[in-house]
């Protein structure tokens, strides 16, 4: 997988608060870890299904969710890039 990247909401939010960043170094921790956050168990499933084959290069998707309210993350990964970003950004 590549680098991570944050939308423009995040990279601002990160800029604002260090609770935050600290929020979102967690939520990249617990994702490498497999550990997806609020996600359903379809999801959940689905996650742990696709992550091999995506860190193969062979293609996939990962979403994961975590914290609540308007500090509330998702962590999408596909090919192209693990992107960080606000639920409202997608």
């Amino acid at each position: 997988m590549h680098s991570a990247v944050f939308t423009k909401g995040v990279a601002l939010r990160i800029e604002e608060s260090e609770d935050f960043i600290i929020q979102v170094l967690e939520a990249m921790y617990r994702f490498t870890l497999s550990d997806w956050g609020d996600v359903g168990a379809v999801d959940w499933a689905q996650n742990d299904l696709a992550r091999r084959p995506l860190i193969k290069g062979e293609g996939g998707r990962i979403i994961a969710a975590y914290g609540e309210g308007e500090d509330k993350i998702w962590i999408i990964a596909d090919l192209e890039a693990v992107t960080i970003l606000f639920p409202s950004e997608y």
